[in-house]
């Protein structure tokens, strides 16, 4: 067939699959219908959706599903790109977070809403809010909220010389374990706090990390940490 270029770039995809798991003396049956697509706007944005539906029978017998909403880099006056997200996603999180090297200060898996805003002048700015949660199943995921809620939120700035700073923050408050529940407790509330001071050139990169946090107002820890590194030719040390 003739191909047709015409309109907007889009793609769309339905799967369905059963499935049957058996472990030990116990057996799951797993029944799903994942749907997704994308269309690439002209304003605003690409606009993607990914739904999973699932039935559950067995020792997991958990039916739900998880429908999420993109809408990716949206251009905005003033060189500003806004990404939005509507349903179960990962919650933003500031670029230097992700660009030190001892652990991955986490995401939460939320239901609810987030918006992530990019200038072209290097300012990097975020917020969420929903319901913590999980994901359960087995080939089809889908979301199982934890109750409570959490509110999240960043900024970055990323100016002249290679330096850029940025500060993260979220709270949750009467949010369930899920399956790590300890006995005889039923709920946490918690707040953390990382920021970020980096340099960076073409031969060398550091960055200071500070991060604290506090459970139910108590147990408060806090840590600061340095990484740096040195390039010359092919060696990185």
């Amino acid at each position: 067939a003739a191909h047709d270029g015409s309109g907007w770039p889009r793609s769309f995809r339905a799967q369905a699959t059963t499935s049957r798991v058996t472990r030990g003396d116990d057996d799951l049956t797993e029944n799903g219908l994942r749907l997704g697509g994308m269309i690439d706007t002209s304003n605003y944005g690409a606009i993607t959706l990914d739904a999973n539906f699932r039935a559950a029978d067995g020792y997991d017998d958990e039916s739900g599903h998880l429908v999420t909403v993109y809408q990716i880099a949206m251009p905005m006056n003033g060189g500003w790109r806004v990404d939005n997200a509507l349903g179960a996603f990962n919650t933003p999180a500031v670029d230097l977070s992700q660009s030190q090297y001892r652990f991955f200060v986490p995401s939460i898996i939320n239901n609810g809403l987030a918006t992530e805003w990019r200038s072209a002048g290097g300012l990097q700015l975020h917020a969420s809010v929903g319901e913590p949660g999980d994901l359960v199943g087995i080939y089809v995921p889908t979301f199982e909220g934890l109750g409570g809620h959490q509110l999240s939120g960043g900024a970055q700035w990323t100016g002249a010389g290679g330096w850029s700073a940025a500060l993260q923050g979220v709270t949750v408050e009467d949010v369930g374990y899920g399956v790590l529940m300890p006995p005889g407790s039923d709920s946490i509330s918690a707040q953390s706090a990382f920021a970020a001071l980096a340099w960076e050139s073409p031969a060398a990169r550091a960055q200071l990390n500070l991060l604290g946090s506090s459970v139910d107002d108590a147990n408060s820890e806090g840590g600061a940490w340095v990484d740096a590194t040195l390039r010359s030719s092919r060696m990185r040390h």
